[in-house]
């Protein structure tokens, strides 16, 4: 008997930057001046999705994101922002956010932050390795075509990342789902849960694996790996929100669970108020989607 979960989590990660409250860069009068100064100088938690979602909203301020590093590359469009080649590294990362073994996740980077070549974080992001987490205070410097793009003012490489082993067996669990061998599915999650993964990646992988259940019609297990995902992330409504529509719901085709979408955000409906903080495969041999 196969389970509709409506609330996807991907319609819930969009959601999630959608609902969140954007900058209030509006200022009045002089005795508004210390309130201003505290919004352009607090740095505040955010995510990349949410940057790239309403790029304008930023300009200007900074925010405190985790992202996976991909790769240095050479800037493009230098004419139109203040990212020189000559003055500036120029390097993709994913959000933190995403989960790799995703094909259209993996394709989805962000390639346009900056660093300056002059600062202490150069020879850092010229030494990073893919995958590795770094923990970026960015600003937005500059938008056009509707492309932020971010220079990154601070960053340290944090202790936890997705590996590329754990990429290879998701990504190889996400290709057997999709020819429906769900018994190899569920042993390449496994083997992928292995690792010391960080609990917003081990949450997503669950939440895939409860996906994968619920195609073998395995209630019980599908609600145990949303259950050890509401563990990892508490603070993370989606994963309480899947696991009460997993419970109560009816005998329907399934939905995927997982596949994340971030609406774009039309400029009327952003809410004119500060970052308040946040709570995208076939793959290759070794990468699991690699370009």
């Amino acid at each position: 008997m196969k389970l509709l979960i409506t609330i996807a989590l991907g319609a819930l990660a969009g959601a999630a930057v959608a609902q969140q409250p954007l900058p209030d860069k509006t200022t009045d009068s002089f005795s508004r001046n210390d309130l201003l100064f505290n919004a352009l100088t607090k740095v505040v938690p955010h995510s990349l999705s949410a940057v790239r979602n309403a790029p304008e909203a930023y300009r200007g301020l900074p925010v405190e994101m985790d992202v996976q590093f991909h790769e240095t590359r050479r800037s493009t469009n230098p004419f139109f922002t203040r990212f020189t080649t000559e003055s500036y590294l120029c390097f993709a990362a994913w959000g933190a956010e995403q989960a790799l073994w995703h094909r259209e996740e993996y394709e989805n980077d962000f390639a346009f932050f900056f660093v300056d070549r002059y600062s202490q974080y150069f020879r850092t992001i010229l030494e990073a390795k893919p995958y590795q987490r770094l923990r970026v205070t960015a600003i937005v410097r500059d938008v056009f075509r509707g492309r932020p793009y971010i220079e990154v003012t601070k960053l340290k490489i944090t202790d936890d990342s997705v590996s590329e082993a754990t990429i290879f067996h998701g990504a190889k669990a996400q290709k057997a789902m999709a020819a429906g061998e769900t018994g190899a599915a569920l042993a390449a999650y496994e083997e992928a849960l292995r690792a010391n993964l960080p609990s917003d990646a081990r949450a997503r992988m669950l939440a895939d694996m409860a996906n994968v259940h619920l195609v073998r019609n395995d209630k019980v297990n599908a609600l145990a790996a949303l259950a050890d995902a509401k563990r990892l992330v508490p603070g993370d409504k989606r994963y309480e929100q899947a696991y009460n529509e997993v419970e109560t719901a009816p005998a329907k085709p399934i939905t995927d669970i997982a596949k994340i979408e971030v609406p774009k955000v039309k400029s009327a409906d952003a809410p004119a108020s500060r970052p308040s903080g946040d709570a995208p495969a076939d793959a290759s041999a070794k990468t699991g989607g690699g370009k």
